[in-house]
C-alpha cells in the first residue's frame, strides 16, 4: 500500500449560505449625518448602476465572512471534543510501544498525541448568488 493510498476516506459536504448586505443608511459617525446619508445613498445608487461591480463587492464581503465559519462548525459539530481528546481515547487503547510511538512527552508532564496520517483537501468550491436583491 503506497503512502498516497487512503485506508479510510470520508467526503464531507459543508454548505454555508452567506448573506452580504449593504446597509440602507450609514453608521452614525461624528459630523453632518444628513450629508453622510446623502453620500451613502449616492454610492448605493452608483453600485446599483454597475451590477457586475456590486456583485464582486458583495462576493468579497461574503468570502471575508467565511473566516468565522470554521469556528461555528467546530462549535456545532465537534465540541466538546478536541483532536487531542479524541486521539488520546484511541491511542490509549494501543499496545505500549504503539502508544509511545504516537505520544510526545514534554518536561512538564504534558503528553501530546501526534498522528500525521490524516489530511483533508478541499475538492470543490463553488459560489452562486441565491437571490439578487433584498
Amino acid at each position: 500500500m503506497g503512502n498516497d493510498t487512503p485506508a479510510i476516506r470520508r467526503t464531507f459536504r459543508i454548505c454555508i449560505d452567506v448573506e452580504a448586505d449593504i446597509q440602507a443608511e450609514p453608521e452614525k459617525v461624528p459630523g453632518d449625518y444628513q450629508e453622510q446619508v446623502r453620500f451613502h445613498q449616492a454610492l448605493i445608487q452608483r453600485l446599483l448602476e454597475h451590477p457586475a461591480q456590486l456583485e464582486r463587492l458583495l462576493s468579497i464581503y461574503a468570502i471575508h465572512s467565511l473566516k468565522n465559519a470554521g469556528q461555528i462548525l467546530r462549535e456545532k459539530y465537534v465540541q466538546p471534543y478536541s483532536e487531542q481528546q479524541l486521539l488520546q481515547s484511541i491511542i490509549g487503547t494501543l499496545e505500549p510501544a504503539a502508544r509511545q510511538h504516537f505520544t510526545e512527552e514534554f518536561e512538564d508532564n504534558v503528553s501530546v498525541y501526534l498522528f500525521n496520517g490524516c489530511q483533508a483537501n478541499i475538492k470543490q468550491v463553488n459560489m452562486t448568488t441565491i437571490e439578487q436583491e433584498a
